[in-house]
């Protein structure tokens, strides 16, 4: 790919070598495996920005869990919280619908940051609360 890209969309779904996809969220830098083409059509969607004097995210760099090299503890704990939110995201129903009750509070926040919710908002929500708003946002 050559050039960095920073996600200027709220999130982005990014074709990478071979059949695997990766969701990134606003202010995340594309990884140096994001197939060009879906990069120059990113681009013209505004969805994504050119940086300057940044290199891409190299691929061992965006392992869940992992620090890159040099790399600070914060890394670590971002990376590690990309994996948790994932992992939440994939127990959403594939509808679109609201969740389960019994589901967890972090299936609730992502349910949340579906509907147009801010991360930072709901993540420290009790559950309770988030399933008040998410049936309150229904109506």
């Amino acid at each position: 790919m050559g050039a960095a890209f920073r996600v200027t969309a709220e999130c982005v779904q990014v074709r990478c070598d071979g059949p695997s996809w990766q969701l990134l969220y606003k202010g995340a830098v594309l990884p140096e495996s994001a197939d060009g083409e879906w990069v120059e059509h990113l681009l013209s969607m505004r969805m994504v920005e050119r940086l300057s004097g940044v290199e891409p995210v190299k691929v061992a760099d965006a392992t869940p869990g992992a620090a890159p090299a040099g790399g600070s503890s914060d890394d670590g704990q971002a990376a590690e919280v990309d994996a948790k939110r994932a992992e939440a995201q994939g127990k959403l129903p594939k509808d679109g619908s609201m969740p389960d009750k019994r589901a967890g509070q972090a299936v609730w926040v992502e349910y949340l940051v579906a509907q147009g919710s801010s991360y930072e908002d709901v993540r420290n929500a009790d559950k309770a609360d988030l399933i008040s708003l998410a049936e309150q946002r229904a109506k």
